[in-house]
């Protein structure tokens, strides 16, 4: 009896470890990206980080408590957020296609000579409109000119046509703004209004406000503010192709236009710039395709959809010696991630 005790007992101890066994290989251990928060710690400049694999957080980082449920501005990220909301319009048949000329929408434009009416919606969603605008240079980074005149709209209609439409990128925020007015045309609706019918509200986006200019347009170009959980909802729309659970928020022929190069883009260096799609830059990190969303400050939304990743950062980012979030990203996260693969 006491043998059979003892068999007994050894089966349900190698049944035990057997199973134990199997829930190890099932449930992988989380990434360590312990690398990442120490250098985050050090250097200060970054308030908060999420990263997402497989629609699951598997890293999160805070400067501070008060940065969790902070609402950030995103600067020109709301530039991707423009051209999200300008493919829904088209797919919902309120704009014809990304080929339609602006002068179908400025009745300045339309039935004149002026060259500037054969942009297309395209150009203006790939930064290649050709108008002039020197926000990289004698702007310094900003489009002053713009915000101080009276009429938006009007500003960046009264810029010289410099380029023949389509063939040269240039970095130009009211480009999209053109693109937030043709919506609000269409839609009879602003974009942030539109937005939360057809895409905030539908994923479970509540912080999301817009500014607007002085004629009561949502800023295509810039300053779209929520929560850093609520834009990694934006990035994980885009990796799943639009679809958020059984619905098509926008089609996935949209995004693949999107994240597809539309235009040669600048490359600051291996890590910041890339290609340019429709409102979002598409690089190389580690031999992945990574695309993503970018504005001033660093605040970034990354995806890199062969190792279904998105990853947000918001920063304030003061010292310009400090690591910038690109490299993170590349080096530490996808590094780690790549070696575990």
């Amino acid at each position: 009896m006491k043998a059979v005790t003892i068999v007994l007992a050894s089966c349900l101890l190698l049944s035990a470890c057997s199973r134990s066994q199997e829930i190890a290989e099932r449930e992988p251990t989380r990434p360590d990206f312990s690398r990442v928060t120490k250098l985050l710690d050090s250097e200060r400049q970054i308030n908060a980080v999420i990263v997402s694999q497989r629609d699951s957080i598997v890293y999160e980082y805070y400067l501070s408590d008060s940065d969790r449920n902070r609402i950030y501005n995103y600067y020109s990220v709301a530039k991707s957020v423009t051209s999200i909301i300008a493919g829904i319009a088209i797919d919902t048949g309120y704009i014809r296609d990304e080929d339609v000329p602006i002068s179908d929408y400025f009745p300045a434009l339309e039935g004149t000579r002026d060259p500037k009416g054969n942009i297309r919606l395209r150009h203006l969603l790939s930064m290649t409109s050709g108008l002039s605008w020197p926000e990289s240079t004698d702007w310094n980074h900003f489009f002053r000119p713009m915000v101080e005149s009276g009429n938006w709209i009007d500003f960046i209609l009264s810029r010289d046509l410099i380029e023949v439409p389509g063939t040269a990128f240039n970095y130009n925020s009211g480009n999209h703004h053109l693109v937030s007015k043709i919506v609000q045309e269409t839609t009879r609706q602003n974009m942030l209004d539109f937005g939360k019918a057809r895409l905030f509200d539908k994923l479970g986006i509540t912080s999301v406000s817009w500014y607007e200019d002085p004629q009561g347009i949502c800023f295509g170009g810039a300053w779209i503010r929520m929560r850093a959980k609520d834009a990694l909802k934006i990035g994980q729309l885009i990796l799943d192709e639009g679809n958020y659970g059984n619905e098509s928020l926008v089609s996935t022929e949209w995004v693949n236009k999107m994240t597809t190069p539309q235009s040669e883009g600048y490359r600051w260096d291996e890590y910041v710039g890339g290609e340019y799609g429709y409102g979002w830059w598409i690089n190389t990190y580690r031999g992945q395709k990574t695309v993503y969303a970018w504005g001033a400050n660093e605040q970034y939304i990354f995806i890199t959809p062969s190792l279904s990743l998105v990853a947000v950062f918001n920063s304030e980012f003061r010292n310009q010696k400090a690591t910038r979030p690109p490299y993170i990203y590349s080096e530490i996260i996808l590094g780690e991630l790549l070696e575990r693969d």
